[in-house]
């Protein structure tokens, strides 16, 4: 984190972070038991999802900084259904963007035992939640939402408070080893 190795990001410093997180899976949990064969018709829902995050941050100043998270989500799921055929559903596109801020607790250009930050974020329902996908009937295929770890976004505003601490056991040391010529 930080520039230039720095451990902060120094004052009108940008930076820019992607990363990407993947998940597969099939298991069923009824609380914190694993059941496949709870799911539906006995089987367990099948889920894929990619998630690409864009991170830029910019400091204010050497202990202010803002982090702007723009999430990009494309996912792949189904279900065996009451007809017994497995039926998937696709959804892809933005996901919930947030903005928060970070303020750093002591200075960090000095030594110190203690270091810390607070934050302060809001959260905006930019990324769809109602992303629908077919499902069976005895009538015949119906158009309804699909499950929520499939959603783009969760619908509504969110606040972000976070907070962060580390302690050492002892300051570390400001002096440098001294150089011997020979």
């Amino acid at each position: 984190m930080g520039v230039q190795n720095q451990p902060f990001l120094a004052a009108k410093q940008w930076q820019a972070q992607i990363s990407y997180q993947y998940a597969d899976t099939d298991d069923f949990y009824v609380g914190d038991q694993r059941n496949d064969a709870a799911g539906p018709q006995g089987q367990p829902p099948r889920r894929r999802v990619h998630l690409l995050n864009l991170d830029v941050a910019y400091a204010l100043s050497n202990r202010i900084s803002l982090d702007l998270t723009v999430p990009y989500s494309s996912g792949t799921g189904g279900t065996v259904q009451g007809d017994l055929q497995f039926h998937e559903y696709n959804t892809s596109g933005l996901g919930d963007v947030s903005l928060r801020g970070d303020y750093l607790l002591s200075d960090p250009t000095k030594l110190s035992r203690v270091t810390g930050s607070v934050g302060l974020g809001v959260q905006a329902p930019t990324g769809s939640d109602s992303v629908k996908g077919e499902f069976y009937s005895p009538t015949g295929t119906v158009v309804r939402p699909i499950g929520e770890s499939l959603q783009l976004g969760n619908g509504g505003w969110g606040i972000l408070l976070f907070a962060r601490a580390r302690h050492r056991s002892s300051a570390p040391s400001s002096r440098t080893d001294p150089v011997t010529t020979g």
